[in-house]
């Protein structure tokens, strides 16, 4: 069994506020943006990209079923007096002889379409449409690049691999920033999406977000090594993977430790075209250098050489030998705001060390 390595309880406390605007879309809402952050796991970037614009779908519709069903209902269905009845089931049977009727529940596949639903949503709350319509829904001829066109292309046709940088750039830019601000607007601030998901995971679609807008700077296409990160904190979080443990009849007998074994692989592996005098030791944001059993195991930050002589120790590579991520110098956008800020007593020390200070 998968084991969840939690580092707050606030998505739980989170759940239980959803809970109370007693909506089966918003929960279905979140568990389609959960299982698109597994799709980019498995790095299935389209399959997640249509995962997300149904989970936007969905939360829309649960907005609009707030104030009744009949709006999220399809205007051919609304012509039937079964559907009529389905939707004022609860009305046939407050009637005195109407409760006898079999009704069945409101069939929920029949329904309006998202662009109806936004447009519907819009009116509630302004902002949206301005902001938002163009990255979420093309119309004829113009922006092709839309979640929602997206979405179309790729269930009828499949995801290309040479558009993985799109799909991803619409995850991160419009799909996520969207979900956050609707769930902020429907619930007055008081439910959080980044806490749904787990925050410590969010993190990292804000560093794929500002990756892309690095790429765009420079006027390089959108990568979908952007998502690299979050990709491999969602796998760690829920099940430690990949571990020390994972390849031991591989590893040389002759070291002392297991560790010490998976260490020294590690960096035979990885570092034999690393500057050891660039390089500085962190914390790791995903899996906090920690083995498990104690210790502490600090990863490894390449540092960009043509900085130094301005003391500017900006990351351009990433290691961590606990839970093996890599960032390798072709991705130092990646590196840079995964990283982060150094920690001040490792950028004191590093200067000292090389006579800066």
């Amino acid at each position: 069994m998968p084991i969840t390595f939690v580092k707050s309880g606030r998505f739980l406390e989170e759940r239980e506020k959803l809970e109370a605007y007693n909506s089966r879309l918003f929960r279905s809402a979140v568990d389609f943006a959960e299982a698109s952050l597994w799709l980019i796991a498995g790095d299935q970037v389209g399959q997640a990209l249509v995962m997300l614009d149904n989970a936007i779908e969905v939360a829309l519709k649960g907005e609009l079923e707030r104030i009744h069903r009949i709006l999220i209902t399809d205007k051919k269905a609304l012509e039937k007096y079964e559907t009529l009845k389905s939707l004022l089931r609860d009305a046939f049977l407050n009637h005195p002889t109407g409760r006898a009727l079999e009704i069945p529940e409101f069939d929920i596949e029949k329904t309006i379409y998202f662009e109806e639903a936004f447009d519907r949503v819009a009116e509630l709350y302004p902002g949206l449409k301005s902001t938002w319509r163009k990255q979420l829904i093309s119309a004829k001829g113009e922006n092709q690049d839309s979640l929602h066109t997206f979405r179309n292309s790729i269930i009828h046709y499949g995801g290309k691999p040479e558009l993985e940088g799109r799909y991803a750039e619409r995850i991160v830019d419009t799909a996520f920033p969207f979900l956050k601000e609707l769930f902020d607007r429907v619930t007055g601030g008081s439910v959080s999406l980044p806490f749904l998901l787990k925050e410590w995971i969010y993190r990292e679609v804000e560093v794929a977000q500002s990756v892309l807008r690095d790429l765009r700077t420079e006027s390089i296409l959108p990568k979908s090594y952007a998502l690299k990160t979050l990709q491999h904190h969602m796998i760690w979080t829920h099940t430690q993977w990949p571990s020390p443990r994972d390849d031991l009849d591989v590893i040389d007998r002759g070291a002392e430790t297991e560790w010490e074994r998976y260490i020294e692989r590690q960096k035979v592996k990885l570092f034999e075209t690393w500057d050891e005098d660039l390089t500085v030791e962190i914390h790791c944001p995903v899996c906090d250098s920690n083995p498990g059993d104690g210790s502490f195991i600090e990863a490894q930050v390449l540092l960009e050489n043509e900085s130094l002589d301005r003391n500017i120790l900006l990351p351009v590579g990433f290691n961590c030998f606990v839970c093996d991520l890599n960032i390798s110098p072709k991705e130092r956008f990646l590196a840079q705001h995964f990283v982060g800020q150094l920690p001040e007593d490792v950028v004191t020390s590093y200067l000292k060390d090389i006579g800066q200070l």
